[in-house]
């Protein structure tokens, strides 16, 4: 096993799942002939996954999002952002459903793999023991509703639906090849069945599909995920290398995860921690060298000895976390949950800047939240330098309110708008 956040079985063909903590799967076998909703399309993400010194990456063109569109999840009825770009801001009151959109290219880049529903939960906090607390992802907690995700990418369209279902499932109880998306052949069944609708849906059901553009022949996956009494139970498609092709690698950071001293560790091995010094010197220009030590990343601060990079503060930690994956080269989107969280006002402006020449050299699209005026100053300011207006076409604000009848819209600001609003204080948050 790995650390907290990354902690894999060597054999997971899938790489790590994106969740902390030790989660007890076992294995579901999805019944043909259960009845489901029909999902529309799908979309990709791979957690990420580090690889051998020497070892070719696996990353080829990256693919990025050009529209999302999302239906059903926890508090978005019905929601669309177009024109997406390579940096895309996230603005809005509390409550607005900033989180659920990361949240959402995150489901959906994943193609259906069933633990992510649980890692997203967990990314807030709030740990999946039975299935009411994955009853929390669908709108007004019905599970009644359909979750549609739906995204267009340079080549194909990709939808993610997740839906409930209350019929009975049969349980494998035999051994499972890995902790993530298990096969166990031979098992014996069980079933488990609860007596009426009323009661907690047993299964959650991801159905993806991705479409290329000029052909009518989807490519499908389908996994599900139940929960009971703390055990959490699931099942991916068993075509693993094909779902690995089509797989999307996105990472979701929140200000509540832990950092992971592997990926620093890592970033070590692909000869970057120069990189990775210059970067974290925007945030603590004391810093001189950073190394990792057993499960401890220590940073140099010109003592007469290292310190541990938690107790520097939650803002040098946050930098580190982001940039390792940027650096690392293996990200193809990176979302990034309260973006100035930690961060003194001094520092923004040049881990702003960092990212963006970080996110231009590996090809890389951010969806990043805030509902920060200083981070907002901070990107105009950033973007009308010489070295960075080149960034001002491919980024986007998006700013989440409420209409007359409660439901969140997104309004689009194109970087004109942008600065013009925060250049003349009109609101944008």
């Amino acid at each position: 096993m790995r650390g907290p956040l990354l902690g894999w079985a060597k054999d997971d063909p899938l790489g790590p799942p994106p969740i902390h903590g030790v989660v007890r799967a076992s294995v579901i076998a999805l019944d043909p002939h259960t009845p489901t909703r029909t999902a529309p399309s799908a979309s990709a993400r791979s957690p990420y996954k580090p690889r051998s010194p020497g070892e070719e990456s696996t990353v080829t063109t990256p693919i990025h999002l050009d529209s999302l569109t999302i239906r059903g999840l926890r508090g978005l009825r019905d929601i669309e952002l177009d024109k997406l770009g390579r940096i895309n801001l996230i603005v809005g009151q509390n409550d607005t459903g900033k989180t659920s959109i990361l949240e959402a290219v995150f489901l959906l880049t994943g193609l259906g793999v069933s633990r992510l529903p649980v890692a997203i939960q967990n990314f807030r906090r709030h740990a999946v023991v039975n299935s009411r607390d994955l009853s929390l992802l669908f709108h007004d907690l019905d599970v009644g509703n359909l979750i549609e995700i739906v995204a267009a990418t340079p080549r194909d369209n990709r939808t993610l639906a997740i839906s409930a279902s209350h019929a009975d499932v049969a349980i494998n109880k035999g051994p499972q090849l890995s902790r993530g998306p298990g096969n166990g052949d031979g098992a014996q069944t069980d079933a488990l069945s609860y007596s009426s609708a009323h009661d907690p849906p047993p299964v959650f059901r991801c159905d993806a599909s991705l479409t290329p553009h000029g052909s009518r022949e989807p490519t499908t996956y389908s996994s599900a995920v139940t929960a009971a009494d703390g055990e959490i139970k699931t099942i991916d498609d068993p075509d693993s290398t094909s779902l690995r092709k089509d797989i999307i690698a996105a990472s979701m950071l929140t200000p509540a995860l832990p950092y992971d001293p592997k990926v620093i560790s890592d970033v070590s091995v692909e000869k970057r921690t120069d990189a990775l010094i210059e970067c974290l010197q925007a945030v603590n220009s004391r810093i001189r060298d950073i190394v990792v030590s057993g499960d401890v990343a220590y940073v140099d601060l010109g003592l007469n000895r290292m310190v541990p990079l938690s107790m520097c503060g939650s803002g040098l930690v946050r930098a580190a976390q982001i940039f390792s994956l940027c650096l690392l080269g293996q990200v193809q989107i990176l979302l990034i949950d309260e973006i100035g969280s930690g961060l003194h006002y001094s520092a923004i402006s040049p881990v702003l800047a960092a990212l963006l020449n970080t996110s231009e050299q590996r090809d890389m699209q951010i969806f990043a939240t805030t509902h920060s005026l200083e981070v907002l100053h901070s990107m105009q300011r950033t973007l009308e330098l010489d070295d960075y207006r080149r960034f001002q076409s491919g980024t986007e604000v998006y700013a989440l309110e409420r209409d007359k009848d409660g439901d969140v819209r997104a309004y689009r600001y194109d970087y004109e708008q942008f600065r013009h609003s925060v250049s003349h204080g009109i609101e944008v948050r």
